[in-house]
C-alpha cells in the first residue's frame, strides 16, 4: 500500500512535465497485454504489453498488484515476474494505467498464462522389434497434442506430432539397410521433456532394384498400389485375392479380350459379394486364369505361391496349349512343370522363382510388367 500512495505522489508531482497528450489521455488509455508464450515450464516470465506513451501501467498477477512499469516513446513495456505454482497453474494478469490526475484507466482483458511443470508421458512404440524397408512409417502412441522427437542410432532426425488421440507416424526415415536402434521423447506445449521411449531395434531389408523399378512402372499404370504410409512393401507376402486384383488390372490396362464371353462365373463359399476383391477374383476366374480348391473355396487371404503365380500368367498370356504340351512331354513332372516352362520361355518368371514358396509383392510385380509388356506386344488377345 505504501508502494502504491508513493507512485502515485510521483506521478502527480511529475505530471506537470509530461507530454501534453499524456493529458488528454483519459480515454483510450486502457493497456493491452500479450505473450508469446500461453504455457510455459519456465517460472520466470516477462510480461510486455501496450500503453500511452510515456505514462505508468500498474500490473496484477492473480489481482495482486506487480508495482508499476513505465511506457517508452512507442509506447511499449515490460515487467519481469515469477509465475505462482497454483492449482490448474493458470496464472491471471490484468494491468491499468495511472493517469496524470492520478485516476486509474479501465484493466485490460486478462492474460492468462500456464504454468505447467508435468513432463509429458514417454512415448510407447507399436513394436521394439520390426523388419523395414527403407521408406517405411513407424507408429506409436504418445500424449495426446505433444510432438514427438525420433533419434536414429542416438542422432536426432526429425520430430512429429502426435495428434488428438495420443497417435503418431514417424513419416519415412530412409533408413540405410541394416540394423538401427531408434528411440523417442515427447516434448509438451510447455517445453517439458518425457523420459525415452523403450529402445526400437529395426532390421531394414536392402531392396532389389529390380522389385523398385517393376513396382514404380505397375504403380504408375494403376496396377499395384502402395500403402498409406508411401511405402510399397515389395518383400510382403501376396495373398490370393491381392494377386487376382493385380492380374485384373494388369489386364485391363493391356486392354485384355477376354477369350470366354460372356463369362461363366463361380461362385466360391468363402468368396461373398461384399468382399473388396469380389469382383476380381470373379473375372478372373471366369476366365480360367484362377481356380479354387476342391471344396468349392477361393481362399482369398491365403498366400499365393510361385506355381499359382505363374499358372495364372501363362493363362493369361494364351500360352495354355503350350505349358500342356510341355507337361505331357515331362511326364511324371508336378502339374506345374509345363507352366514353368514355357514361363521361363517367354519371361515370365520372376528371379529366383521358387514354385513351393508363397510369391513377395516384388517378385509378382516383376511377372506382372512383364506379362503387360507381353501383352501390349500381341495386341492383348490371349
Amino acid at each position: 500500500m505504501k508502494f502504491r500512495i508513493v507512485a502515485t505522489i510521483l506521478v502527480l508531482v511529475l505530471a506537470g512535465s509530461l507530454p501534453a497528450f499524456a493529458q488528454e489521455a483519459q480515454e483510450g488509455a486502457t493497456p493491452v497485454l500479450f505473450t508469446s508464450t500461453p504455457i510455459t515450464n519456465q517460472l520466470i516470465v516477462t510480461i510486455e504489453g501496450q500503453a500511452p506513451p510515456f505514462s505508468f501501467v500498474e500490473v496484477f498477477r492473480n489481482d495482486r498488484s506487480l508495482g508499476l512499469a513505465y511506457t517508452d516513446q512507442n509506447g511499449k513495456f515490460s515487467l519481469i515476474t515469477y509465475l505462482e505454482e497454483i492449482p490448474g497453474g493458470i496464472n491471471a494478469f490484468r494491468a491499468r494505467t495511472l493517469l496524470p490526475d492520478g485516476s486509474y484507466s479501465e484493466f485490460s482483458s486478462t492474460l492468462y498464462i500456464t504454468l505447467d511443470l508435468v513432463p509429458p508421458l514417454a512415448p510407447l512404440p507399436e513394436s521394439t522389434s520390426v523388419i523395414l524397408e527403407p521408406t517405411q512409417f513407424l507408429y506409436g502412441s504418445a500424449e495426446p497434442g505433444s510432438r514427438v522427437f525420433v533419434l536414429v542410432d542416438s542422432v536426432p532426425v526429425k520430430d512429429v506430432p502426435a495428434d488428438e488421440n495420443g497417435r503418431f507416424s514417424t513419416g519415412s526415415l530412409n533408413l540405410s539397410p541394416g540394423w538401427h536402434d531408434i528411440l523417442y521423447y515427447a516434448q509438451d506445449q510447455a517445453g517439458n521433456q518425457s523420459a525415452f521411449s523403450p529402445l526400437v531395434t529395426a532390421f531394414v531389408q536392402e531392396i532389389p532394384s529390380q522389385y523398385a523399378q517393376a513396382m514404380t512402372k505397375l504403380s504408375d499404370l494403376g496396377i499395384m498400389q502402395g500403402y498409406p504410409d508411401g511405402t510399397m512393401r515389395p518383400l510382403n507376402k501376396v495373398t490370393r485375392a491381392e494377386f487376382a486384383a493385380f492380374l485384373a488390372r494388369a489386364l485391363t490396362k493391356a486392354n485384355y479380350t477376354p477369350p470366354t464371353s460372356p463369362a461363366t462365373f463361380v461362385t466360391f463359399s468363402d468368396l461373398p459379394p461384399e468382399h473388396w476383391a469380389y469382383q476380381a477374383v470373379e473375372f478372373v476366374s471366369a476366365q480360367g486364369l484362377m481356380k479354387g480348391f476342391p471344396d468349392g473355396t477361393f481362399r482369398p487371404e491365403e498366400y499365393i505361391t510361385g506355381k499359382e503365380v505363374i499358372a495364372a500368367l501363362v493363362r493369361a498370356a494364351g500360352l495354355e496349349r503350350e505349358a500342356q504340351a510341355a507337361q505331357a512331354y515331362l511326364k511324371d513332372a508336378p502339374w506345374f512343370a509345363g507352366y514353368s516352362v514355357v514361363g521361363a520361355q517367354h519371361g515370365l518368371l520372376y528371379p529366383d522363382f521358387a514354385p513351393e514358396e508363397e510369391a513377395l509383392r516384388g517378385e509378382v510385380a516383376i511377372s506382372l510388367s512383364s506379362l503387360y509388356d507381353a501383352l501390349l506386344l500381341k495386341g492383348a488377345t490371349p
